[in-house]
């Protein structure tokens, strides 16, 4: 599986996402913490490109392609149609759109990739097929009815060598893998990342209950292939099966309780503060009912503004995909289309100020609705297409 730093696969729906995203925008899955204007900035070009404009624009300027020409044909079947367009050619990735292919042709074009063994860890429906072979590598196919058209994607297996698990430092809050396989992403004082390879299904369940053991079993959540929860001590986890015999491990230090050793202190520091306040007028009440006071719904105005307004953005991009969709060769349109990405830059920098800062319960859960609402009429306007 390739590495990508900003992109990854939703395990449960399968399609990509934003790795730093809190939750899957297309089916509600957990992730990380959202990158509000980030992740659907990504999403709006994603729609854009290969949404309305794919199934009105590509299909009429896709090109001949000489399927040996590209890095990776020869780890797959060749499609029968030869028209297509290519997004990525490399060693560690290729994604191609083949026009011309009925459904038939698809259903005949996964079956002689599962014949050519893409079969390992297999997910199949209706539009999508995904699965591994034995040397590594991951296949994905989706077909669009509407357009009559067929995506096919490769990824090359991540590179992996001896495992040597940290001795000190976050890491050494957790077990030890079973196995010795793997690469380490990131390693620092509060945050160690690392893929952990000959590790089956089997393994990973085991690896899930040893780190609970170890008291990583608070705030719990836990799937088929992910688990997440924190320790006393401050720490949280978050485990995930990556499929054929690859999971991902990170742990880091709460934030929330780097924040509290700081506001605490020392105990003289404590004492001179207390000294210090006896002749003060005690203002801390005051201000924090003044805080309350201005919140709205439990929400800050600001933060509740800036939301609506961003979903407003994108209520007005969709009603715009689909007048663009009627008449893809008006010229007006994309000189429209022009502004409305010139707009989203600058939504992106505004919410971007949002991304450090801690949102309240209450936010938090305004957010979510908001990122799904607006995921789900991105996805119904496409579908309508």
């Amino acid at each position: 599986m390739a590495k990508n730093p900003k992109m990854v696969i939703c395990r449960n729906c399968n399609n990509p996402i934003s790795e730093k995203a809190r939750i899957c925008p297309f089916c509600g899955a957990k992730n990380k913490k959202s990158s509000f204007g980030k992740v659907f900035f990504l999403i709006l070009v994603i729609v854009a490109v290969i949404g309305v404009v794919g199934t009105r624009g590509f299909k009429k300027r896709g090109v001949k392609i000489i399927w040996n020409d590209f890095e990776l044909s020869s780890m797959l079947p060749e499609p029968k149609s030869n028209i297509g367009k290519l997004v990525a050619d490399s060693e560690e990735h290729f994604c191609i759109y083949i026009y011309k292919t009925s459904r038939n042709e698809y259903k005949d074009y996964l079956a002689e990739c599962e014949k050519s063994g893409y079969s390992i860890e297999s997910e199949k429906d209706e539009t999508h097929y995904g699965a591994w072979n034995e040397e590594g590598y991951k296949l994905s196919l989706w077909y669009v009815d509407n357009d009559e058209r067929m995506q096919v994607e490769l990824e090359a297996p991540m590179e992996m060598g001896e495992l040597q698990w940290p001795t000190s430092g976050v890491a050494a809050t957790l077990p030890v893998p079973k196995s010795t396989v793997g690469t380490i992403q990131s390693e620092s004082s509060d945050r160690f990342y690392v893929y952990v390879g000959d590790t089956p299904i089997e393994e990973y369940n085991a690896y899930v209950n040893e780190c609970s053991e170890k008291g990583f079993s608070i705030d719990y959540e836990k799937g088929e292939t992910y688990y997440r929860a924190n320790h006393a001590d401050g720490y949280h986890i978050s485990l995930s099966y990556r499929g054929n015999s690859v999971m991902s491990v990170e742990v880091e230090k709460s934030k929330e309780d780097d924040a509290s050793s700081v506001e605490n202190g020392s105990a003289d520091e404590e004492e001179s503060v207390v000294e210090e306040k006896e002749d003060t007028p005690d203002t801390e009440g005051v201000a924090t009912e003044n805080e309350n006071a201005e919140l709205v719904n439990g929400m800050r105005p600001e933060f509740k503004e800036a939301m609506d307004s961003y979903e407003s953005f994108y209520n007005e991009y969709c009603d715009f995909l689909k007048k663009y969709s009627e008449n893809p060769a008006d010229l007006t349109l994309l000189a429209e289309y022009a502004d409305m990405m010139s707009e989203a830059a600058e939504m992106d920098k505004k919410f971007g100020e949002w991304e450090d800062g801690d949102l309240n319960e209450t936010e938090l859960s305004y957010c979510l609705e908001v990122e799904a609402r607006i995921a789900k009429k991105l996805a119904d306007t496409v579908q309508a297409e």
